[in-house]
């Protein structure tokens, strides 16, 4: 009798453990490499430039979150992704840097992907919302922006969105 219970115990247990579903992992991404790849470089002279984050992103999503620099904790907090405490602590140790801010790319309200984006040479400063939330790119209007050269600075452009599209 014991002999039985103890093998009904041991595979309920292995079927418990076969049955839990492994976290998902989350990609980083390298957003500073993609950017080059889409013909984006510091000193470029190439004027205005249509930018497609499409083709930044390369992986399935459906929305970017912009993280400025020195977010707060209360502020990830409030962020409507199921899984954002699995990258909640990367976010907030990164954050600390003027020189990028963070992308978190979301699925379906889903954290797929992150990872850091320099201020040089795509400076998104003019994206950033001053209100309580997170300026959003989503998929439909990511080819929606334009990167205008930075008069002060000749290393840098400033990302606006394309009002003519």
């Amino acid at each position: 009798m014991n002999s039985v219970k103890f093998t009904a115990i041991a595979l309920l247990t292995v079927l418990q453990l076969a049955t839990c579903k492994q976290p998902e992992k989350i990609a980083v991404i390298n957003f500073d490499d993609n950017v080059k790849a889409a013909g984006i470089t510091k000193n470029s002279k190439n004027g205005l430039q249509a930018i497609n984050f499409c083709k930044i992103i390369n992986v399935d999503w459906d929305s970017i979150l912009i993280i400025p620099p020195y977010t707060m904790e209360s502020q990830i907090d409030k962020i409507k992704a199921e899984n954002i405490s699995t990258i909640k602590s990367e976010i907030l140790a990164s954050s600390t840097g003027d020189d990028h801010l963070q992308l978190i790319v979301l699925k379906q309200h889903k954290v797929v992907a992150y990872g850091e984006l320099s201020l040089v040479p795509l400076n998104l400063g003019r994206l950033m919302n001053t209100g309580a939330g997170f300026v959003s790119i989503s998929k439909e209007n990511c080819a929606h922006f334009i990167a205008v050269p930075n008069k002060l600075d000749s290393s840098t452009y400033t990302v606006k969105i394309d009002t003519l599209k």
